[in-house]
């Protein structure tokens, strides 16, 4: 049985203050464009390497699930990349 939770609500966090991130598409430019602008902020430019929901191109942009996702894709490519 639980018996202890924790809930955190990031838009009254003074540190994070609801924050997000996203990518608006200018008139004109559909999905695939803001789809292909994502990819292109997550090309690693080798020693650095780009990760968070900005850089999620077509999986959870603009959440948590993203920003994992991508800080595993960038882990793979950090081990890739020192052999």
């Amino acid at each position: 049985m639980l018996s202890y939770y924790a809930c955190k609500s990031w838009k009254n966090d003074p540190m994070a203050r609801g924050g997000t991130s996203f990518i608006k598409a200018l008139p004109g430019e559909d999905r695939e464009d803001v789809e292909a602008l994502r990819a292109s902020l997550a090309r690693a430019t080798p020693p650095l390497f780009w990760a968070g929901e900005a850089t999620a191109a077509k999986t959870h942009p603009w959440t948590v699930h993203g920003a994992h996702a991508t800080g595993i894709r960038v882990a793979r490519q950090v081990a890739r990349y020192l052999g």
